[in-house]
């Protein structure tokens, strides 16, 4: 019985309504019982991946039969999601056998996905979408997400993809493939788009440029972005693209050699949530009745530029997450109790220690109190990296300290009686 608690919901459904409680015991009984019912569930979601291992080149191999037997049998109809990874490197492996296996992997998979007609979901690591792949994609009747990642997108025009998420991640890692960087990438729709996320600039300002020249992303609600020099005129166009844009993810900002112009007041005009660095935060958030943003990043230990950035914010905020320099608490905290008199949920993350309050001379037990009076104790993760405390004191915040910690900083409290 141990492992039957791994069961789909739906077999557990129908195991309370046709099954005596002395078959629930036994795993086997239950597959047993529910044949049919567990043999689509176990081909729903599928993966291919080859784990860094000492028989890697066997281990491929034996994959790669797997691949060729499933296409040809009966559960290809009951495949929903699919996630093909290879390990970096591995096609460039100095070794021919393991090599040979990557490149029979590769072929069988491509040449097998357009049988899987139910495909709603793929992931793909490491591979150069080329024109024949391409067509395959455009071939699948039902897929809605895509993600590439470490992928070269090597044909730029072909069939849109209707997708409904797609995630994009170039490299160039083993790969003497390259596209030109102001090439046009045509591979989706803007029209059906729900969620776009792109990890790079190298292939941003070509996808972006595109969508903008397609016409209005009309259902797009989310994005995920690094922002960098080169991108940030072609994204402020594409956002003027978005009117039911909702929420905006700044993952880094990178190579930002001047301070950007704010986002014009016809761009992302719904948006309500943004994530990103504080450094950047008012170029998205001005003007805008934003409910929900979370502030990353801290370059100014004084905690000059943080303040500056959380008072240009807008005061209808009613969650906000910081990270933040925990000498600068108290500060922080008077700004935000002032300027935001809506706030019902605040995280704070504390990304140092400053010697001013705290030392490694402190006792123990006076470590908290010097450096958080206000705040009681309440609960203690688990997660040694992270510590989280709810503060009693501040009646119409729910309050999370979240502290980040190294080795070399000051050990956190053990969880209270």
């Amino acid at each position: 019985m141990a492992r039957t608690d791994n069961l789909a919901a739906e077999i557990w459904l129908q195991c309370f309504h046709h099954l005596d409680h002395c078959d629930l015991a036994s795993l086997s009984s239950v597959c047993r019982h529910f044949q049919g019912l567990c043999q689509p569930l176990l081909f729903r979601d599928l993966g291919f991946r080859v784990q860094k291992r000492r028989d890697i080149a066997e281990h491929a191999r034996l994959s790669t039969i797997r691949l060729e037997q499933l296409a040809t049998s009966r559960h290809v109809a009951c495949v929903r999601s699919w996630a093909f990874r290879l390990q970096k490197g591995g096609r460039h492996t100095p070794y021919p056998q393991v090599a040979q296996t990557y490149s029979a992997a590769i072929n069988v998979f491509c040449s097998t996905l357009s049988t899987y007609h139910h495909l709603r979901s793929l992931t793909i690591h490491g591979l150069a979408i080329d024109d024949q792949l391409r067509q395959t994609l455009a071939s699948l009747p039902r897929i809605t997400d895509l993600s590439l990642w470490d992928s070269i997108v090597l044909a730029r025009t072909g069939p849109l993809l209707a997708l409904r998420s797609f995630h994009l991640s170039v490299s160039s890692f083993g790969s003497s493939q390259t596209t030109a960087p102001n090439q046009p990438l045509r591979l989706v729709s803007p029209e059906t788009l729900l969620s776009l996320s792109i990890d790079g600039s190298s292939e941003a300002n070509a996808l972006l440029r595109t969508l903008t020249r397609q016409g209005t992303a009309s259902q797009l609600s989310s994005l995920t972005i690094t922002l960098s020099d080169v991108i940030v005129d072609t994204l402020f166009q594409f956002l003027e693209e978005c009117p039911s844009l909702t929420e905006v993810a700044i993952t880094r900002a990178s190579v930002l050699t001047y301070a950007l112009p704010h986002l014009p007041p016809s761009a992302a005009s719904s948006l309500q949530t943004f994530t990103g660095p504080h450094s950047v935060a008012e170029a998205f958030t001005l003007g805008r009745p934003l409910t929900s943003i979370t502030l990353l990043g801290v370059h100014d230990m004084h905690g000059g530029a943080l303040s500056s950035s959380i008072q240009s914010l807008p005061p209808s905020l009613r969650t906000l997450s910081a990270e933040m320099h925990v000498g600068r608490i108290h500060e922080i905290a008077a700004i935000i109790a002032e300027r935001f008199q809506e706030l019902e949920e605040l995280q704070l993350v504390l990304l140092a220690w400053d010697p001013d309050h705290v030392s490694v001379d402190t006792p123990p037990e006076q470590r908290m109190a010097r450096l958080l009076p206000v705040v009681t104790v309440d609960d203690v993760d688990s997660s040694p990296f992270v510590v989280r405390f709810l503060a009693c004191s501040l009646s119409h915040w729910s309050l999370t300290l979240a502290r980040k910690f190294y080795p070399t900083y000051i050990p956190s409290p053990s969880r209270p009686a």
